[in-house]
């Protein structure tokens, strides 16, 4: 196994018998449950990193703030989204 599968091996293992409720279908942890979870967070953190941008009190943290914008939007151009 690479090692990208076994570390997913590792989290699915851990996560049956960890996992939120809203993690889990028939007893068992659900991929999709989980994205579905990420997703939206991982959007906040991203909607974040742009108030952070512009309004920042901490300028030490304005050019990660920064390089994250640039990174989704860059993303989002190769996914067309």
């Amino acid at each position: 196994m690479t090692d990208g599968r076994v570390a997913l091996a590792s989290l699915r293992q851990a996560a049956s018998t960890v996992a939120p409720e809203r993690l889990v279908v028939n007893g068992q942890y659900s991929d999709e449950r989980f994205i579905d979870m990420m997703v939206p967070h991982h959007m906040m953190a991203v909607q974040m990193a742009q108030v952070a941008s512009q309004k920042g009190q901490h300028s030490e943290l304005i050019p990660t703030c920064v390089q994250t914008n640039n990174l989704v939007l860059a993303s989002r151009a190769k996914c067309h989204v």
